[in-house]
């Protein structure tokens, strides 16, 4: 029976710096991802001026609403603004404003519209 405790004591002991470790990376990360969150926001909202000016901030959940989109409206429009940049989808000003955006720039873009028009 000593054998065991002691086996035990020694175990909780090499395990309990390790899960305060693994604890102190997962507050880290949340932190980090609020920050990148806030980020993200702000830079989407920067790059989507643009598209207020013509569909206003409300605008473009209409559209996915018209369009039948079910799904998050951030995952909607970024999946137009790509198929306008790829020619997918075909409208004069949209493929113009969308092949000056990158990938990251949708992505900003989209999470934003959906903080300001939460479903």
């Amino acid at each position: 029976m000593q054998t065991l405790f002691w086996q035990r004591a020694l175990l909780s002991k090499r395990l309990l710096p390790a899960t305060g470790f693994a604890l102190l990376l997962l507050a880290g990360s949340a932190a980090s991802a609020e920050k990148t969150d806030k980020q993200t926001l702000k830079a989407g909202r920067a790059k989507a001026q643009k598209c207020v000016t013509c569909h206003g901030k409300s605008g473009l959940e209409t559209l996915a609403k018209q369009a039948g989109s079910d799904k998050a409206l951030s995952v909607w429009i970024s999946k137009s603004l790509s198929a306008y940049k790829s020619g997918k989808r075909n409208s004069v000003l949209m493929n113009a404003i969308s092949a000056s955006l990158s990938e990251q720039d949708i992505h900003q873009i989209s999470i934003w519209f959906e903080s300001v028009n939460p479903r």
